[in-house]
């Protein structure tokens, strides 16, 4: 049986508000900001001024999807099995070592 990897990523902000789910990383400098969207199966990139890592994950906070180095003005969708999203600066997936099948922490 494989173990189960978790990561911490509750000292992020959620983005609950209309208002903030629509904004998500914009106008926000990529390299030092993240943001978790719940109940979102697809995000865009439309003035966000740097690529951003993008991991979908189901409704167990599990990770089903990562995208990573998603430049400036693209679509991305999740699997149907994708609940919930999170963006991350460039890069960190990898630095965090994210797999398929990880359960992420978010507050």
């Amino acid at each position: 049986m494989a173990a189960v990897v978790t990561h911490d990523f509750r000292h992020m902000p959620v983005a609950r508000s209309f208002a903030d789910r629509a904004r998500g990383l914009i106008g926000r400098p990529a390299e030092s900001f993240a943001v978790f969207i719940p109940a979102c199966r697809s995000i865009h990139t439309c003035f966000v001024r740097a690529p951003i890592d993008v991991i979908f994950v189901d409704r167990d906070n599990g990770v089903v999807a990562i995208e990573p180095d998603v430049p400036p003005w693209r679509v991305r969708i999740g699997p149907r099995s994708a609940q919930s999203v999170l963006e991350l600066p460039a890069g960190e997936a990898a630095r965090a070592a994210l797999s398929l099948g990880d359960t992420i922490l978010v507050a």
